[in-house]
């Protein structure tokens, strides 16, 4: 969980986002389901 928060690919996607003026909550609800599988699915492997 904490090396997922700290990660700088989650933070750079909204920045690109915002330089493409991409849809804000599309990419919060990207993001946060590629979180929650992340949490759900690698870390049992680690």
């Amino acid at each position: 969980m904490i090396l997922l928060g700290s990660a700088p690919c989650t933070a750079m996607v909204f920045v690109w986002s915002q330089l493409t003026k991409g849809d804000a909550t599309y990419t919060l609800v990207q993001v946060s389901l590629n979180d929650i599988v992340m949490i759900f699915a690698y870390a049992p492997i680690v």
